[in-house]
């Protein structure tokens, strides 16, 4: 039931680890200018690292997350290569946005 509501319920899907890709595929797929608060962490929290300690999990794995995950992953891509998007193309977002996210 969640692949199908990936697929068929959902108007965008973005992926966090790819934040700045998503911001401007969204603004590619449905238009509307590219926003600086759209790119900010709005929610930093504390001690925040850019990678997650996972030993405390002791190799555990979430099975019935990963398909998910994966599909997610696909409509993301596919839609980056429906739309034309990329960093390189992206940069007129960023721009606008008063931002420099140049790879």
């Amino acid at each position: 039931m969640a692949l199908e509501r990936l697929r068929e319920g959902l108007a965008f899907v973005g992926l966090q680890e790819e934040w700045s890709l998503s911001i401007c595929l969204f603004h590619a797929k449905f238009g509307g200018p590219c926003r600086k608060l759209e790119f900010l962490d709005t929610r930093p929290g504390k001690n925040v690292a850019s990678t997650y300690d996972t030993t405390i999990l002791n190799g555990w794995v979430d099975e019935m997350d990963r398909p998910v995950y994966a599909e997610a992953v696909k409509i993301f891509n596919a839609d980056l290569e429906k739309f034309g998007v990329s960093h390189e193309s992206c940069t007129a977002c960023y721009e606008e946005a008063g931002l420099d996210l140049t790879l």
